[in-house]
């Protein structure tokens, strides 16, 4: 549905107090002005909606203080909330209102497993996207785009959403890759994450990066990106080579461990054999009144009862 130029004047007919609009309602997918966002979600009280998507039409103007109302409105109505895109058109990318605050408030929803935010002024800080990652540990899959800027974000926000969204496997947001600390300085990460959207990240060294995001997202098999195309093409052949390093190295040393447990094990039967001979050796009356099988037999019981070492 696309909302009027004018502001609505049909009415609403409210739920009465204790009961719920639209009780089976789990997905809600509208255009819509932002200035009618909350003239639409108005009925709906602690609504246990599952998915919410609002984009806004082309042809209408931006309204930043609008975005900012509805954002407050769906953090209060809608808790239960496990996947939600938003997608601005048409905004200036200068808002007056202050960016990360417009969108702090999604960060009580903690249920949330996927998220895309479509917006021109999406240029969080490092501290901003740690914020994020820890307020949704769920996340499967974040997109946050539309800004063709410089991005004020480094990699630290990727090593942040890593280490605090472990079933995050699809990421796709802007950050500059140029500003790298030591490789040494990073924890060595178990996320899952398949796919990485770079969009228009910076990034001038190729090898410094791939070795970054190795270490941050081991299981990382593609990257997309909207410029720099050759470095970061160049980062995804890198990060496919460290990846079959790494399954050879653990092909060799699974050889190895076998050649190691098999000489071990030889040496152990040389032992036992070698004491169960000098058994007999000290005890010849013994030997000399067991037959043949017999003796292995006592043999058989002398070397299950040695203590392995």
């Amino acid at each position: 549905m696309t909302g009027p130029a004018h502001t609505p004047t049909c009415p609403i007919t409210v739920p009465p107090a204790g009961s719920r609009c639209f009780p089976a309602l789990k997905i809600l997918d509208v255009c819509v002005s932002p200035a009618h966002i909350a003239f639409l979600l108005k009925p709906f009280k602690r609504h246990p909606l599952q998915r919410l998507e609002l984009r806004q039409p082309l042809d209408t103007a931006q309204n930043d203080s609008a975005w900012a109302q509805a954002i407050l409105q769906i953090s209060t109505k809608f808790q239960s909330l496990k996947h939600l895109t938003m997608v601005a058109s048409g905004m200036d990318p200068s808002p007056s209102t202050a960016l990360f605050h417009t969108f702090e408030p999604l960060l009580s929803i903690h249920g949330l497993e996927s998220v895309n935010l479509d917006f021109p002024w999406l240029l969080f800080s490092d501290e901003q996207f740690k914020q994020m990652a820890s307020a949704w540990p769920e996340l499967s899959t974040l997109r946050l785009s539309g800004s063709a800027e410089a991005p004020n974000a480094s990699i630290a926000s990727l090593q942040a959403f890593s280490m605090e969204c472990p079933k995050l496997h699809g990421l796709s947001l802007p950050f500059d890759a140029r500003r790298l600390p030591p490789t040494d300085e990073l924890p060595v990460s178990s996320s899952r994450l398949k796919s990485l959207d770079t969009q228009y990240s910076p990034v001038d060294n190729a090898l410094h990066t791939a070795r970054h995001l190795d270490r941050i997202f081991p299981k990382l098999k593609t990257i997309q990106s909207n410029n720099n195309q050759r470095i970061w093409t160049e980062v995804g052949d890198l990060l496919r080579t460290f990846k079959a390093v790494r399954t050879d190295q653990k092909a060799r040393d699974f050889e190895l461990m076998k050649r190691v447990n098999s000489a071990r094990w030889m040496r152990f039967l040389e032992l036992n054999a070698s004491l169960a001979s000098f058994y007999f050796l000290i005890t010849p009356s013994l030997a000399d009144s067991l037959n043949g099988a017999d003796r292995i037999d006592c043999l058989n019981v002398f070397i299950t009862n040695i203590p392995h070492q």
